[in-house]
């Protein structure tokens, strides 16, 4: 894989698990659809499920 697409993935990865832990509701969302599809973290739908609950709690709408 080329080192600029690996490095443009890590930095994603790092801005998603930074806005979810500052429980951003959109930040919420993707990290939610990150543990869902296992592509940028490990799969965890439980964690997921978890994450679209609070999201959907401060208004995020795609999380009902």
């Amino acid at each position: 894989m080329n080192k600029k697409i690996l490095s443009l993935r890590m930095e994603r990865q790092h801005f998603i698990k930074k806005a979810g832990e500052k429980e951003l509701p959109a930040g919420m969302y993707r990290l939610g659809i990150c543990y869902i599809d296992g592509k940028v973290t490990a799969k965890d739908p439980d964690k997921a499920i978890s994450l679209f609950t609070k999201a959907a709690e401060k208004g995020h709408t795609r999380s009902l």
